[in-house]
Order: structure tokens, then C-alpha cells, then sequence
């Protein structure tokens, strides 16, 4: 072996002090203080990542389920919402108070909010019972809204009604149990995956123990004998014909209809309910007043804004009780744009009802000029609309908005679709509106209706295009770089 080509020897970094006793290298031993003190804190990033992560994952309402192929997500507070206000109609129906209203909650819950589709978390022979448990539920709340509407509660419709909602809501029990199945480790300390697994003890029957999939297919078929008797009782009006042929043929069709297309079809349906309640001997009667509704305009103003009330501006939790939620911005919107606009309130709700609201919010009565309630509607068929040309005010200086397109159908040009609130503590909606509205007073724009129908054309482009916040973008397109044209 060369020697020359040997490798070098390691320095040694070792000495001996005069008693043959080890010592360490000072700049050595400083070396080794820093590695144990990066060490020291690389160990603390990794665990103090590691708890923000856990955190994450604990408090995250979106989470992951586990099916046979992959992990999808799964958002466990809208179940829970949905669960709660299923059950609402099932209590108030046992304790004999107006289910109606809970009905009506649940219904407008599972329009606004796309009420998630449970067959994508189960293997394909389990997908027909879940979609058809899932049905029946959409079903159940529907015909509580129907025999509140045709005055046909009775303790025989009742029971019968509550026997119904009872193995609807069980089967959302089962399905939430084996949601819980299917939910990865990670998340077993999740607050809200810690709800569910509450909830299942609490609510769930004590009849209902054992396979969750076989008692929700044996539900499934005490569903259909109890659906198809009841809509034999109490459709058999030959005024109901339509009404029973929808039910009759969701219900015969159950292998194939989805749970989207039998939403469409049961909204659809409540409209039918309401306009054929308004229609008996026991409805009630509406006066279509002529108008003007208003004084002459305080010479102030020039331009007037037509607000809607409830899942525009208030979401009631209770309107028996009265107990608003406040949609965020909405004192600053009243405050800032009752400057440049005349406002008025038009609500299809009662007087008492919404002044006690109203009182609240604008409690100095000093930016809502005028308020309009129910008998100032129209009603056409089911709807109660709210014609602005009965106000006595120039249409071409008049803007609606609405959580209801519907509701201002007679003058759609005027009007400014907002999306609906029940509530979401972060929307933005009305502080993203200020600006815009602003401005078109502020431009002294001619028609509004040609204003809006540009705003709304542009903003259609804008989320084509992928744009989610386009009113900043709508902003800049009246005032900056391209004018907002007539």
C-alpha cells in the first residue's frame, strides 16, 4: 500500500491535560453547544407545527372520509345543521307546536345550502337504500309543510306525519353512524366529529340498534307503504291530481331519480301547496292594493333603494319570538347609503313582525325613510311580489334587491338578485355592494335599469372567466378604466 495515498487522518479534536485527563477542544465544544441548540429548536418547529396542524385538523369543519377508493371530503357542521333542523320538525310535531315553520327552515336550509349527496361515501350496493333514505327525508318535510298549508292537522294526520318523520330522521342517525366509521384516525379529536358521536347517543333509537345498512333498507320499505297511504288520505281532491302524480312517480322511480332531481321536483311542488292552500275556502284573502304606496320624494334624494327584509338583510331564528341574526354590514350599508338614496323597506312579512326588526337595526329611524309590508304585495299565484311601480317613484331612479328573484319579477331590470343569509358571520355582500351603488349615484346615471343590467352582464363574464369577487372588478369597470355607459 502507498502510504502517500492513504487518507488523511481525521484531526484529532481531543487533548490531555497534564493528569492524562480528556479535555475538549474550546472552539470544538462550542460546536457541538450550537448543534444541540439548533437541534433543540428544529425539535421545537417540528412539534410546535405539528400541534398547529393538529389544531387544524381539530377544529376543521371540512374532513376527510375514507371510502374503498379515496378520501373525499366531508363537511361534518352542515350535517349537523341538517340533522338539527330535521329534527326540529319531528320535536315540534310531539309537542304539538307549528312545525310548519320548521319545516319551512329545513327546506330553505337544504335550497341554500347544497345539502351533500351521502352515496359517494358507500359502495355501490349500499348507494340505492342511502340515495332513497336521503329522498324520503326531502319527502317527509315537504308533507309537513303540506298539511300545515291545507289545514289538514289533525291528530290522525299528525300521527301519521310523525311516524314518518321519526324513520326518516333514524335513517340520518344510521347514516351518520357509518360516516363516522369511514372518518380516518386523525380526526377522532375533531370538535365536530366529537358532536356527531354525541349526537348518535343521544338520538339514536334504542330499536335501531344492530346493522345500520339493513335497518335503514327495512326503514326504507316502512317509508314507502307510509308515504304512498298518506298521499292516498289526504291527496284525494281531484284539485291534487298533479300534486299526487309527482309524488307517485318519484316514488315508483326511486331506482333511478337522483337526490337533485327529486329536490327540483319537491320545490316545485311546495309551490304547487302554497298556491292550491291560497286557493280553498280557508285560504286567505288578499287585496291587491293600487298604489301609491309613498308620500311625494324628499326633494333630498333623487334616487330610491327598495330593500327586502328576511335572508336579505335579517335571517329570524324564531318568528315567534323575534330573535334576528344582523347580516354583517348591515348598519353600515343603512348608514352610508341613506346619504344617497331614499330607503325603503319592503318585506312580505307582517307589520308587527318586521317593525319590531326594523326598530332594532335603525333604532333613530334616521336612514330608513319607509316600510312596506304584506298587503302592499301582489300576489300572483304563490308569490307575493313586490311591484315598484306601485311606490310612486321614477323606475328609471328605483333599485330592488332581493334574496328572491321571483319577488321582483315585474321589474326584473330594476332589480339586484343578493345571494341568500342565514348565517355566514364573514359575508361581505353588502360592504362589497356600497361602493357600486355609490357610484351610480354619484355618475348621476340616467336609468338605472341600463346601469344594472351592465353591472349584472359584466358580472356574469367575470365569474365565467373564474372571477369570485367581481364586484372590486365591477367597481373598477364604472369607475376607472372603462365607464359605466347608459
Amino acid at each position: 500500500m502507498n502510504l502517500n495515498n492513504r487518507p488523511a487522518r481525521p484531526q484529532n479534536n481531543i487533548k490531555r491535560n497534564s493528569k492524562n485527563e480528556i479535555v475538549l477542544n474550546t472552539n470544538n465544544k462550542e460546536n457541538i453547544i450550537k448543534t444541540e441548540i439548533k437541534n433543540k429548536e428544529e425539535k421545537n418547529t417540528e412539534i410546535n407545527s405539528k400541534n398547529i396542524s393538529n389544531e387544524n385538523i381539530n377544529n376543521s369543519k371540512m374532513i376527510m372520509a375514507v371510502t374503498k377508493d379515496t378520501r373525499l371530503p366531508l363537511n361534518v357542521e352542515d350535517l349537523l345543521i341538517q340533522e338539527d333542523k330535521l329534527y326540529k320538525i319531528l320535536d315540534n310535531i310531539r309537542i304539538k307546536v307549528n312545525f310548519n315553520f320548521s319545516a319551512e327552515e329545513y327546506l330553505e336550509f337544504s335550497h341554500i345550502t347544497s345539502i351533500q349527496t351521502f352515496v359517494i361515501f358507500f359502495d355501490e350496493k349500499y348507494k340505492e337504500n342511502i340515495n332513497n333514505a336521503q329522498i324520503y327525508e326531502f319527502i317527509s318535510a315537504v308533507l309537513s309543510d303540506f298539511i300545515y298549508l291545507k289545514n289538514f292537522v289533525n291528530e290522525k294526520s299528525v300521527d301519521h306525519l310523525k311516524n314518518i318523520l321519526f324513520y326518516t330522521h333514524q335513517n340520518l342517525i344510521m347514516i351518520i353512524v357509518l360516516l363516522l366509521k369511514q372518518i380516518g384516525i386523525e380526526y377522532q379529536n375533531n370538535i365536530w366529529v366529537l358532536k356527531l358521536k354525541d349526537l348518535v347517543k343521544l338520538k339514536r333509537a334504542e330499536s335501531m340498534n344492530g346493522d345500520e345498512h339493513f335497518i335503514i333498507e327495512l326503514n326504507n320499505r316502512l317509508l314507502f307503504n307510509s308515504v304512498i297511504n298518506f298521499i292516498k288520505i289526504y291527496f284525494k281532491n281531484p284539485n291534487d291530481y298533479k300534486i299526487f302524480s309527482i309524488f307517485n312517480e318519484i316514488l315508483n322511480n326511486l331506482y333511478r331519480v337522483t337526490l337533485d332531481n327529486v329536490k327540483n321536483n319537491l320545490f316545485n311542488l311546495k309551490n304547487m301547496l302554497i298556491y292550491s292552500s291560497e286557493n280553498t275556502s280557508t285560504s286567505f284573502v288578499h287585496i291587491n292594493l293600487p298604489g301609491p304606496f309613498l308620500p311625494p320624494i324628499n326633494k333630498k334624494y333623487e334616487y330610491t333603494l327598495v330593500l327586502d327584509l328576511d335572508e336579505t338583510i335579517i335571517h329570524c331564528i324564531d318568528q315567534q319570538e323575534i330573535t334576528p341574526l344582523i347580516r354583517p354590514g348591515t348598519k353600515e350599508f343603512l348608514s352610508e347609503l341613506s346619504i344617497y338614496y331614499e330607503i325603503v323597506i319592503f318585506t312580505a312579512s307582517i307589520k308587527e313582525y318586521a317593525d319590531t326588526i326594523l326598530n332594532l337595526i335603525d333604532e333613530n329611524k334616521k336612514w330608513i325613510s319607509h316600510r312596506l309590508y304584506r298587503p302592499h304585495t301582489t300576489v300572483l299565484k304563490s308569490t307575493y311580489l313586490k311591484d315598484i311601480s306601485k311606490l310612486g317613484r321614477d323606475l328609471s331612479k328605483t333599485i330592488i334587491i332581493d334574496n328572491a328573484c321571483d319577488n321582483f319579477q315585474l321589474q326584473s331590470d330594476n332589480g339586484i338578485f343578493i345571494k341568500t343569509w342565514i348565517d355566514d358571520k364573514d359575508d361581505k355582500t353588502l360592504y362589497n355592494l356600497i361602493p357600486v351603488l355609490k357610484e351610480i349615484v354619484i355618475k348621476k346615471i340616467k336609468d338605472v335599469r341600463k346601469a344594472l343590467r351592465k353591472i349584472r352582464d359584466t358580472m356574469i363574464r367575470l365569474y365565467v372567466k373564474g372571477d369570485n369577487t367581481p364586484y372590486s372588478t365591477v367597481l373598477q369597470y364604472i369607475t376607472g378604466e372603462k365607464k359605466l355607459k347608459e
